[in-house]
Parts: structure tokens; sequence; C-alpha cells
């Protein structure tokens, strides 16, 4: 170095620091005095020998730490006007953040962090490559606290209001780096994308897909003070997308499709806080734009419907998860109901009825009923009861609105349903059974059309829709036949099921559908029974529950208007077995039971033995089980009401 004193060049080769340090201060009133010269290829030279005879000298490491001393100090004694030499400086340094010698990197960044204070804005063109180098330097112990201080000062650049910066390329260093497992790490890209948040001419939202997932892994990490950082983070992000909505901007920056899926990974998240945190963001959604989550409804359930079963663990820390989850899934069932129970009424009002959201086409912001579907036949399989009934409620739900679109699920959905009546709840039996009901009935607009196209002129010819809705009708009738066909089939194959549900499930058919269809199509499956004995076994349920079940007062009530027509139930021919003298001990108690006191129409049926001439076969009925009972209190009870006869 010619124009450096020897003393100068010497101390940036020795191994105390405050000899190199005094060398660079000799180094930079050199330039200084260079610069004022306006001698910028003195200058230039100066900066190479530095580089090339110390910074990347490897014969001795103290010339590496030294060169990047005296490169700060060659910018310190030009100014702000260093930034024409930046080209030659920067990439050295930044080369420097990687040397294998501690006390050399944690120079650089020393270096570094002096250059920056010098020509401020200017660094940021640099900015990407030296955010690679400090995410790896923030992690090193050994410079750390040289590498914060760097990192505390480009914050303050950046968030300086004149001061430009390429999002587009940056962004992607804060994904590919989000993952890192080091605490340091984590905290330094979880404060950066704090502070672009915070600057409002970051539109910082739109880029939110690429490093969200990254935000809610970090806000499971074990550090209380890294999760507290993040989840305030989260918060701002929230916040800020909700304020978008009521300004009504939201729509074109927020990716709410992207979004989503990450949030439905988290949701199934094993902490609680993540949890927590990615069920409420869902839970904003839907109540910021609920029509365009109908979409994507299947990955919302597949997320919320799994913890409505923290309503059956009564642990207190999931209640707040619970609530969210209960929330959101009330919405979406709203919202379906909202948008798809105007697909029937008339175009021409449409305008009155619906605000503008709801008048768009019914293709767009529309449900997938099949992935839906897919969706909630895997939770019919969970444990969790509440989880099923969801399940089922929204199963009947798109019945109700979406009748056509779920017709060719209607055989696979029966299937599944009917394993779905041994389950242990009887509530889950229940509105199971009110599903199977549903899907056996037509709708309600269907069944109008009908009536009122049976009551048009016979010269008018039929229209499309009443073509349709006539082939509903005809599905669901064969639905109906069908599902008969397959519980007798269940109730023949599982002996303890029809003991422990056979008559409670066909109460409650009775009380959902009609009565009379209901025995009307047993009789016709029973008929083509082979299995006198389950035929038996069904005939006596039907009629034990027809002589007693509140359901059946309406069927009981046409009978008796038509008893001298009736064609009676029948077994055939049958033994005289234990279970039939059962049977008969159980008739005697009906008898005897406070429901056969008063029969409907106030007609007392005991009374009616006393009119022989009116009721002789039903006396010489009565008589005839007598007979067939053997000396127990039966028989003693029955005989004892017979002596009453005249």
């Amino acid at each position: 170095l010619m124009a450096i004193a020897p003393n100068a060049a010497r101390g940036l080769n020795d191994k105390l620091y405050e000899k190199r340090k005094a060398a660079a201060l000799e180094i930079e009133r050199i330039v200084r005095d260079l610069h004022k010269q306006n001698e910028q290829r003195q200058v230039v030279l100066l900066i190479h020998q530095i580089i090339y005879e110390y910074v990347q000298s490897h014969s001795n490491v103290n010339s590496a730490r030294g060169g990047v001393i005296a490169l700060a100090a060659i910018v310190t004694g030009i100014g702000k006007e260093a930034n024409q030499y930046m080209k030659d400086v920067i990439p050295v340094i930044l080369g420097c953040f990687d040397d294998n010698d501690k006390e050399t990197r944690f120079y650089a960044c020393e270096a570094m962090y002096n250059i920056a204070k010098v020509i401020r804005d200017d660094i940021l063109i640099y900015l990407n490559d030296i955010f690679k180098g400090l995410s790896k330097l923030i992690g090193d112990a050994a410079v750390r606290t040289g590498a914060q201080l760097l990192d505390k000062l480009l914050k303050d650049i950046v968030t300086e209001k004149s001061t430009p910066i390429n999002v587009v390329t940056f962004i992607p260093l804060l994904r590919d780096r989000i993952y890192t497992k080091n605490v340091y790490a984590r905290q330094f890209v979880v404060s950066w994308i704090s502070v672009l948040q915070s600057i409002p001419k970051f539109d910082l939202l739109a880029y939110l897909p690429e490093f969200l997932d990254g935000l809610f892994v970090i806000l499971n990490d074990s550090s209380d003070e890294l999760r507290k950082m993040c989840a305030t983070t989260l918060g701002e992000f929230l916040k800020e997308i909700s304020q978008r909505s009521l300004s009504g901007v939201a729509a074109p920056t927020v990716k709410y499709s992207d979004l989503v899926h990450i949030l439905v990974a988290h949701c199934t998240s094993s902490d609680d806080v993540t949890q927590l945190t990615a069920i409420m963001w869902l839970q904003e959604f839907v109540n910021i734009d609920g029509l365009s989550m109908l979409p994507h409804s299947a990955d919302i359930l597949v997320a919320i419907l799994p913890l409505l079963a923290y309503e059956e663990s009564g642990i207190n820390e999931n209640i707040h998860s619970l609530a969210a989850a209960v929330d959101i899934n009330n919405n979406l069932m709203e919202l379906i109901q909202q948008r798809y129970s105007q697909q029937g009424k008339s175009t021409e009002n449409s305008d009155d009825l619906l605000p503008a959201t709801d008048s768009l086409p019914l293709s767009i912001n529309s449900i997938h009923v099949n992935t839906v579907l897919n969706v909630l036949v895997r939770m019919l399989s969970k444990i969790a009861i509440r989880t099923k009934l969801a399940s089922l409620e929204w199963i009947y739900l798109l019945n109700s609105n979406l009748e056509d679109e779920m017709a060719n699920r209607m055989d696979s959905l029966r299937v599944v349903l009917m394993e779905t009546l041994k389950d242990k709840s009887d509530e889950v039996v229940f509105l199971n059974l009110k599903v199977l009901a549903k899907l056996s009935t037509p709708s309600k607009h269907t069944q109008g059309d009908n009536a009122e196209a049976s009551a048009n002129d016979s010269e008018t010819s039929p229209s499309l829709s009443d073509s349709v809705n006539k082939t509903i009708k005809d599905k669901k009738d064969d639905y109906f036949t069908i599902f008969i066909a397959e519980l007798t089939n269940v109730f023949r194959n599982d002996e303890q099921f029809i003991k422990d549900r056979g008559s409670v499930i066909i109460r409650q058919l009775c009380a959902l559908l009609n009565a009379e269809d209901v025995y009307m199509a047993f009789a016709r499956t029973l008929l083509d029974s082979d299995n006198t004995k389950f035929a038996s076994l069904m005939v006596r349920m039907l009629n034990t529950i027809l002589m007693t079940a509140h359901e059946l007062v309406g069927l009981r009530q046409k009978l008796n208007t038509l008893k001298d027509e009736l064609t009676y139930f029948a077994s055939g021919t049958f033994e005289i077995d234990v279970e039939l003298l059962a049977e008969i001990d159980r008739l005697v108690q009906l008898l005897e039971s406070p429901g056969f006191t008063l029969y409907e129409n106030a007609i007392d049926l005991r009374l009616q033995l006393l009119e022989v001439e009116d009721n002789y076969y039903l006396v010489k009925a009565l008589y005839g089980l007598l007979m067939l009972l053997p000396q127990v209190t039966a028989f003693t009870t029955l005989r004892q009401r017979l002596e009453c006869v005249p």
C-alpha cells in the first residue's frame, strides 16, 4: 500500500484489535483526502488492494479481520457518496459472513453495520443478499450480538418513509427461511414480517399465503416469547383483513382460497393455541365473506366437525375452539339455506328478494355437493356423537335444498346410513332415521308441483319441470321401498338388533313418514319372506306397535272405522312354542294395562266384551288364547276377565 504509512499497513495484520482499528482510522483519513481531491481511481485501487492482499489473504487470519475493518473505514471516509464503490465492497464483506473464523464473521457484520449507517437507503439495493447472510448469522452464538444490531439498523432504514424495497423478491426469502428450526432465526423472520406488515405502503396481505403456514408452525414453538410474538403478528394480519372487509377492499387483496387450505391443516394441530388461532381465522373468514367460503365447505367441515367432540370431553381448555367450531358450522348451514332457498323462486322477482351478492348465478360461490358428502360420510365413522349428529344434520340440509344434486348419491348414502342405524347413541339413531325419512320423501315444492299438475286441464301438456319432479318422486318411492326392504333384512340378520332397536325404529319411521305406508311396505316385504319364524316375529312386533304406540293413533282410528272390511296380519301355520306363549302372555298384560282402558274415540275396549253378539269372534279368540296358555299367572288373569263376560 504505497499511499499508506508502513505502520498502518502492519497494523492491519496485527493480532490486536486496537492496532487494526488504529490502522483502519489512518486509512479512513487517507481516503477522505483522496475523495476531496476527486481521486476516484486511487480509491478504487486502494479498495482492490485491501481486498486482494488482506480480506482474501489466506496466510494470516488477522489480515482478513483487518481488511473488513479497513473497507468499512474507506466507506466512512467517503461518506454518503460511497455508493459508487459498493459493488466492489458489499459482496466481499458478505462473503466473510460465511468465513470459518468466528471473529472474521463478527468483524464483517460490524463492517456492514458501519457501512449501512453511512449510505442508509442505498444499502437496500443489497437487502436480499444481506438478509440471506443475516438469517445464518442470527443463529450463530459467536456473532449474534453484531447480527442483531445490523438487523435492527436495516429495519429502521426500511421503515423510513422514503425507502423503497422490492417486496416481490423479498417475500420468497421469508418463505424459504420461515421453516428453520433455530429459535433465533425464527424470531428474526417473524420480526421482519411484522415490520413489513406495519408499513402501510407494503400490501403484505397479497403475499400472506406465502408465509402463513410458516407462521402457524412457529406458533407451535416451545419458546413462550416467540409464540407471543408470532400470535401478535397473526392477530395484526387478521385485524387488517377485517378492517379491509369493512371498507370493501378485502376481496381483491385477500386470497381466501389459498388461506383456507392452510388454516384447515392447522385446525387439527395437537397444540391448543395453534388450533384455536386457526379456527378463529376460519370463523372470521366465514363472518366476513361467507358466500366465498361455500366452495370451501368440504375443507372447512374437515376442520370443524371433529372439534365438536370437545363438547363431550368437558375440557375447559377447548371451550373456545368448540364455540368457534359451532359458530362456523351454524353460519355455513344458514348461508346454504339462504342461498339455495331462492333456487325455486322465479327469476323475475329475484331483484326484490335478494341483496346484490345473493343475486349472483348459483354457479358462482356454489357448494360442491359430492365433495361435501364424501367428508360427511367419513365423519359418520368417527367416535364422537356430536360429530356424527352434525354430519347427519348436514346431509338433511343438503337434501332439503339441493335435492337434484343429491339424486346420484342416494344409493351410496343409504348404505352408510343403514350402518349408522346400529350406532350406540339413540340420538344418532333417531336423527339418522329422520335423514332416511327425508331421503325417502319428495320435497315440498315437488309435491306441490305434482298436485298442481294433476289439477291442470287434461289438454295441457306437462312441462319439463313437471317431468323432472315426477322423476324425483318416482326415485323417492323406489328409495323408500328399497330402504324398508334393507331394514327388514337387517332385522332378519341381527336378532339382537331387532330386540334392542326394532320397535323404536319402526315407531320413529311411523312418526316421520305416513304410518300406513310404512306398514304396507313391511307387509309387502314380509310376503316374500321364506323365513316363517322371522316373519312371525315381525308380525307380532308390528301388531304390538300398532296396538300400543301413540305414533299410530291415526292408523288405529282408521282401522277401527274399517274393522268390518279388514284383512288382519296373519303368521300362517305356527307351532306352539315358548316364544308364542310368551307373546300371548304379553298380550294378556296389554289387555289389562291402562293403555287399553280407554281406546281411541273414548271406546272402552273391555266394555266391548259385554256386547257378545257384536263381538262374538273377539270373545271366541280370547277363549282360544286361554286354551293355549298353561296354568300360569296370565292364564288366571285372562280366565278371571272372561268369567265377567255374560
